[in-house]
């Protein structure tokens, strides 16, 4: 699997470039409350079962990372030099 990200395309020439607005602005906006039905701050609102879930998928993760992390360091075999 290659994944190719559209600013590397973009300069590659195979497609053409567009502009983005990363971050939400509150200047363009003509009705406010539009604005924070859909933003949090910078980020798009989420309802309390997303962040629930997002939150149990960390906490779910965390003795994974943990594990993996203790495997790659004790598995690692230092380089020869020569």
């Amino acid at each position: 699997m290659v994944l190719r990200k559209r600013t590397t395309l973009g300069d590659a020439g195979l497609l053409k470039k567009i502009s983005v607005d990363i971050h939400p602005n509150l200047n363009l906006i003509r009705e406010v409350n539009d604005f924070h039905t859909l933003f949090e701050g910078q980020a798009l609102r989420t309802s309390e079962h997303f962040r629930e879930a997002y939150g149990e998928a960390e906490c779910s993760a965390k003795p994974w990372v943990k594990r993996w992390t203790s495997i790659s360091t004790t598995t690692a075999k230092p380089m020869a030099l020569t």
